[in-house]
């Protein structure tokens, strides 16, 4: 899929949550994590390392173990959006705390943004601490020790099937002028 315009882009089919089952190539995973690197972070940026999973029994086992924590709908859209997962970028700190998960934000805005503009689809999602430190999961992800995960995003090419947007309406609180 060739470049687009954000603004054109946002109610493409691209930036829906259904995957094709391709594997993005490492160029174009490298381009997102450089593009994550490039955020204005606060202050533990030199702190950031990502992690790429580009196989998929890995990260079925997470949302196997997501699904058995229950708690929420059967439906829930993060299960939907794992069992499909091919290609998972986790962003980790060194030092976790409420600013490097500032900056683990700012670094997942950039990297979809720069997903969507080289035509990849992006989500990103919270895993539940217990998860994360989880010893399955962290050893089958492979995260050093010492390193925190603290932000998954799911990277793949849209599927080929168009979904309308669901038409919403805007609900404005207020308005503090």
């Amino acid at each position: 899929m060739g470049r687009m315009n954000l603004l054109e882009a946002l109610p493409s089919p691209r930036f829906k949550r259904r995957f094709s089952p391709g594997i993005i190539d490492e160029r174009s995973m490298r381009l997102l994590i450089d593009a994550a690197l490039a955020a204005p972070f606060l202050e533990y940026g030199n702190q950031m390392a990502f992690l790429v999973a580009q196989k998929s029994s890995v990260i079925q086992v997470l949302s196997e173990k997501m699904r058995a924590m229950g708690g929420r709908d059967e439906t829930d859209i993060r299960i939907e959006i794992l069992s499909q997962a091919k290609n998972m970028i986790w962003i980790c700190s060194k030092s976790p705390n409420a600013v490097s998960v500032d900056d683990g934000q700012w670094a997942a805005h950039h990297l979809m943004l720069a997903a969507y503009q080289i035509g990849i689809s992006a989500v990103s999602f919270t895993v539940p601490d217990s998860l994360s430190n989880d010893s399955e999961i962290r050893q089958g992800f492979g995260f050093p020790v010492g390193y925190q995960p603290l932000l998954p995003i799911i990277v793949g090419y849209a599927e080929n099937q168009i979904h309308r947007p669901i038409q919403r309406h805007i609900m404005i609180l207020n308005w503090i002028k």
